[in-house]
């Protein structure tokens, strides 16, 4: 399968894997790099590799297709002018070593502190939100309590790419935080799941 950045005319139909439309739209603008000194094409055309499938499978997309799984299989897969927020870190509770306390101290702890940092990640509002690292189960249920749809364990070179092919700023650490987080955009965001292993099954299969 394909990665291209293509005129809007030339886009194909959805990929077997999740994909983030770069178009720009009036009310949602992306946010516009110009290529730097010894740059070329190669930073902004990719090529994504899937095992099996034909050779037809392969397709032109305009923008950025990569492989994610949604933390919960009823989070959106699908959303016109995603709200984007990227974290290269992990959101969860940092418990004390070699310090006796006892369990529901802990849990009070960790509730407390969840709570604090994903109401500070949601103080913009955004609807898709893509870690790097691990997320504690309970800002998952938040996350999902709030209609954000979550992707963990997203690769920090896709979160570069995002970040400047959308805009938004990458949040190295929430605990350091002094302003809201900024936002990216983009056309849309939709996930496909599909069998390429077996070039004659290859439907696909719903939400990932």
């Amino acid at each position: 399968m394909v990665r291209l950045y293509a005129p809007a005319n030339r886009v194909q139909a959805p990929s077997s894997r999740p994909e983030l439309d770069l178009r720009s739209s009036p009310t949602f603008p992306v946010q516009k790099t110009s290529l730097r000194a010894g740059s070329g094409p190669a930073l902004t055309c990719q090529v994504k590799k899937i095992i099996g499938g034909r050779s037809e499978d392969s397709r032109l997309v305009h923008g950025e297709v990569c492989t994610l799984k949604l933390a919960h299989r009823l989070m959106a897969d699908q959303l016109f002018q995603p709200r984007i927020l990227l974290v290269s870190n992990s959101i969860a509770f940092q418990r004390e070593e070699n310090r006796m306390t006892s369990l529901d101290t802990l849990y009070m702890q960790e509730k407390e502190y969840i709570k604090n940092v994903t109401g500070r990640l949601l103080q913009s509002k955004p609807n898709l939100v893509l870690v790097e690292k691990t997320v504690s189960r309970l800002a998952q249920e938040i996350f999902l309590r709030e209609g954000v749809s979550l992707a963990l364990n997203v690769k920090y070179r896709v979160l570069e790419r995002l970040e400047r092919l959308t805009g938004a700023k990458i949040i190295s650490s929430v605990d350091s935080m002094l302003t809201g987080p900024v936002l990216g955009t983009s056309h849309s965001f939709y996930t496909m799941r599909g069998d390429l292993t077996d070039p004659d099954s290859r439907e696909a299969r719903g939400r990932s």
